[in-house]
């Protein structure tokens, strides 16, 4: 066996024990009696000589090791710790297999043969301590495939790496390495997801703690509405007859009549107006306002109309240029105007969602015995989704979530199938449940119960889905998943951006910690298989 040029080198010699009796070749004769030192002198049994007490300290420290034979073994020690943790990176990097590769490596190069080099690998291994763990911690931090986002995924990940350390791991025949493959891919499939789990629910839960709520988003835009009327931007005249020009030009185009549009055309003589003097930035917005009224018109050529006009609007401001105004901070205006409708759109929307949930709890709550709210809600949110007035400033991600509200979920819609048996439901329902609890006791009351908790579930649903929407319209169209990708790439407000960096750093430590409580069961497993 190679010798391990990392071990300790045997300890130092002890120093010779002064006060030993002389060795038997060099034993004083029989009857011999050591003699008396005299004062401020002292016998040496190695020599035989009496030394003065003086110079006794300095014949110690020179017997005591000395710096120079101190270092060797220190250095060894601190290589030692160094490889522990070295072998312990590469086990679980290498997925177990380090031990394999070291041993083929030597034997490769001449160095012993390979059961024998796989024999003393690990037996090193084995005495490795605290170094080791954290070298396996390292490991596994690097394992490949950590990116995983979704629970499903996570345990994927983890079932596959904790099979192939498990077998790496393992000793014996194919068959023991597929056992404790076996061990190892349940281990890290529940690791990888569990952690995944927790990491995602806590990360959602930092994102949606970031989601301004209603008065939050109230005073955001009168602070940017605000800023954008300190910017102290006018337009010139010609800026605003080249606009009125495009809306003509647009109107024309999609066969605009004043008696068949009429609220386009109060829209449209507010822009001439508007073209014979100087604007401020804050008469351009009441313009589209102005437009966006007209746009919840139930006549739908309106509405498109409307839309157009508003994108033209839109378009003068954002191209706005030092050319076009009298005076004023164009960029600081411009962007903070952009903001302020930014806000107040989201701020609308989320008062309209609010004020549709409320009424269908109150309509639910007015009728009957008040237990189908779940039902209301999700015809008053369908309602924003079909209404024109309503619909038109949802983004893509805010109608997706209108339609979960709508539709629910397959779970949840079973539920509300069963939960048709709940006497909670309407009257009719609670004596049908009595009376038939009263014909079969055995099988009424329990329909009654099942009925009952399958209708809370699905009650409790539809707010939860309710509140998600409510929270997408108020993040300006991203979902909380959304926040937190946006926060890993630095995206977003800086303390969100910190708090989601932070939780991801700890979840790649937990997982790691994770798969090696995972590559621990699974050698106990195998040894208790063994035995």
């Amino acid at each position: 066996m190679p010798r391990d040029l990392l071990a300790p080198k045997a300890a130092p010699r002890a120093p010779r024990d002064l006060f030993a009796a002389p060795a038997a070749s060099t034993a004083a004769p029989s009857g011999y009696q050591q003699p008396t030192p005299p004062p401020g002198m002292e016998y040496d049994p190695a020599t035989g000589r009496m030394i003065d007490t003086a110079q006794w300290d300095l014949v110690l420290e020179r017997q005591r090791p000395g710096l120079l034979e101190r270092v060797p073994g220190a250095a060894a020690r601190t290589g030692r710790v160094a490889d522990d943790f070295v072998r312990g990176a590469a086990d679980l990097a290498s997925f177990g297999f380090a031990d394999e590769i070291a041993a083929g490596a030597g034997a490769a190069v001449g160095n012993g043969t390979y059961e024998r080099n796989l024999v003393a690998e690990r037996q090193r291994d084995a005495e490795g301590g605290a170094a080791r763990l954290a070298g396996q911690i390292g490991g596994a931090v690097l394992m490949p495939g950590m990116a995983a986002r979704s629970v499903t995924g996570a345990a994927a990940q983890g079932m596959g790496q904790g099979a192939l350390y498990g077998y790496g791991s393992g000793e014996g025949s194919a068959a023991n390495r597929a056992v404790n493959a076996g061990v190892g891919a349940i281990s890290g499939a529940a690791v990888g997801g569990a952690v995944r789990g927790v990491t995602n629910a806590i990360g959602n839960r930092i994102a949606r703690a970031s989601i301004p709520n209603n008065e939050a988003l109230r005073e955001a835009a009168d602070r940017a509405y605000q800023v954008a009327d300190e910017a102290g931007i006018v337009y010139r005249p010609d800026a605003m007859m080249r606009l009125g020009l495009n809306v003509q030009r647009d109107l024309v185009e999609a066969g605009y009549h004043p008696s068949l549009q009429p609220r386009i055309a109060t829209v449209l003589d507010e822009v001439d107006r508007l073209g014979q003097g100087n604007v401020t930035l804050k008469g351009v917005d009441v313009l589209r306002r102005m437009a966006s009224a007209a746009g919840s018109s139930i006549d739908r050529s309106e509405r498109a109309l409307a839309t157009r006009i508003i994108g033209r609007i839109d378009d003068m401001v954002d191209r706005t240029s030092a050319d076009d105004v009298v005076m004023g901070d164009v960029a600081r205006g411009t962007v903070a105007l952009r903001d302020a409708r930014d806000y107040w759109s989201r701020l609308r929307k989320s008062e309209t969602l609010d004020e549709a949930v409320t009424k269908g709890e109150r309509r639910a709550a007015s009728t009957g015995t008040g237990g189908n709210v779940d039902n209301a809600v999700r015809q008053n949110v369908r309602g924003i989704l079909e209404r024109p007035a309503t619909s038109r400033g949802l983004t893509d991600a805010e109608r997706a979530a209108g339609e979960r509200v709508v539709r629910g979920t397959k779970t949840q819609n079973a539920a509300r199938l069963v939960g048709k048996l709940s006497p909670e439901g309407n009257g009719l329902m609670l004596a049908l449940g009595v009376g038939g609890s009263l014909a079969q006791p055995g099988f009424g009351v329990p329909a009654m119960v099942a009925g009952a908790v399958a209708k809370r579930f699905a009650d409790r649903a539809t707010p939860a889905n309710v509140q998600r929407m409510s929270e997408t319209i108020r993040s300006g169209g991203l979902t909380s998943r959304e926040i937190v990708a946006r926060a890993l790439m630095g995206e977003g407000p800086p303390e969100v951006v910190q708090s989601v960096q932070e939780l991801m750093q700890r979840d790649a430590l937990v997982r790691a910690l994770g798969a090696r409580a995972a590559s621990i069961g699974a050698d106990r497993a195998m040894d208790a298989v063994r035995r």
